[in-house]
């Protein structure tokens, strides 16, 4: 019953936040899906590129901002309301959903890639943001448990986003659904952000405008000082970096199996929607895992290597239930993975410094998404399969996991 309660009071606190983000994150990638469908079709073109160019530069337009501006993100959100700069962020949004309706109604290829260099823009100030705020709204007991509702609702909201933006494009004026929807969701989220309770800001010595290299400094110095937090930031850094990988190989699944439909797509990413909740909402278990430490660790690299390497004989095999099991697995353990190390980050940072440093996690995982695209093309090259893929990349991210969640482990019983 005691629990129960703690739940309730927390969704209480949350709950703007969480809708705010799985707004913003479903529009994201709606906006996504349906450009790459479009691009697909050949219903949309830019600059006169070819398909396969305008699919490669959307992803780079988005994610280039989060590497380029999320410690600058950070450093801003040191220095006002986490809440206010939300809401700036929410409005900023609005805006620019309001011209990608205009690019697409209007087919205008340009402008709708103009609008996810701003829309990666918004979401670099973002990030720092609605991470630094739950330790404001939040006990420190109750830290893993809003990690975990955040991760779930964020996940969720991409995977749907991607899917629903593809589907909606096949139906009777689809693409002004799309634009409406946009629009409307932009404006629910800015709504929704005003609704977050406002924690004091922290007050923060004006200082001199720092430098990309003197804030990583900054973190340099926090880590050396804070030990605990150096690889959490590495493993955070990881997941993304393999979450893109992933991700961008099981639209080919259904090529590798024969006689599966393209909605076997659509399959994977609710299952791995499902796999991740799942994973994020049992990271609690690492809080008391008291005793047991070296038996959670184990069950977590299997979670995640086993089925990695199934994956690689269930293709082949033309056995698409089995791979859709290993695909849940899967995305169980890296969900299990991720929601401990934004824990430690948050309860371990100094509240002054809190933003900074997860905009310098975002920095670095915006850097390791771009070089997932780099990696997958390097495979392609030495002729290494998709299924291939899938098992090499899940056996480093299960000696990953390991390794950076281990260290963690003492810091999340002692919050609990």
């Amino acid at each position: 019953m005691r629990d129960d309660q703690g739940t309730a009071s927390i969704l209480g606190k949350l709950f703007p936040l969480v809708v705010t983000q799985a707004l913003s994150a479903f529009n994201n990638n709606q906006l996504r899906g349906a450009m790459l469908t479009l691009v697909g079709f050949g219903k949309l073109r830019a600059f006169g590129l070819v398909p396969e160019t305008i699919v490669a530069l959307s992803t780079l337009l988005f994610v280039s901002p989060i590497f380029l501006f999320s410690l600058v993100a950070g450093r801003v959100g040191d220095r006002m309301s986490k809440a206010r700069l939300i809401r700036l962020c929410k409005g900023a949004e609005f805006a620019i959903f309001v011209v990608v309706a205009v690019a697409l109604v209007t087919d205008n290829g340009e402008l709708l890639l103009l609008s996810l260099l701003l829309a990666g823009l918004e979401t670099a100030f973002f990030g720092p943001a609605k991470l630094g705020i739950l330790p404001e709204l939040v006990a420190p007991d109750r830290l893993i448990q809003a990690n975990a509702w955040m991760g779930a609702t964020n996940t969720l909201a991409i995977l749907f986003g991607l899917i629903l933006g593809s589907l909606l494009l096949f139906m009777p004026g689809g693409v002004n659904i799309v634009a409406g929807m946009g629009v409307a969701i932009a404006g629910l989220g800015l709504a929704c952000a005003f609704a977050i309770r406002t924690p004091a800001a922290v007050s923060v010595e004006a200082g001199q405008p720092r430098s990309l290299a003197g804030d990583l400094n900054d973190v340099r110095r926090l880590c050396r000082r804070v030990p605990v937090l150096r690889l959490p930031l590495i493993g955070r850094s990881w997941f993304w970096y393999q979450a893109v990988i992933t991700t961008s190989l099981m639209p080919l699944l259904p090529g590798a199996m024969p006689g599966q439909s393209p909605v076997y797509v659509t399959q994977t990413f609710v299952v791995t929607a499902a796999g991740f909740s799942l994973g994020a909402f049992a990271s609690r278990l690492l809080a008391a895992a008291e005793g047991l430490g070296l038996a959670v660790l184990a069950l977590l690299f299997v979670s995640i290597a086993v089925p990695s390497v199934d994956i690689a004989f269930a293709v082949p095999a033309n056995q698409p239930l089995r791979a859709l099991l290993d695909i849940f697995v899967l995305s169980a353990g890296t969900g299990v993975f991720l929601v401990p190390l934004n824990t430690v980050l948050q309860s371990e940072t100094p509240e002054d410094f809190r933003a900074r440093l997860i905009g310098a996690g975002d920095t670095v995982s915006g850097l390791a998404m771009m070089l997932s695209g780099v990696t997958i093309l390097g495979l392609q090259a030495l002729s290494v399969s998709m299924p291939d893929m899938f098992m090499n990349v899940g056996l480093l991210t299960a000696l990953v996991a390991v390794a950076t969640v281990r260290p963690a482990m003492p810091v999340l019983r002692s919050l609990a």
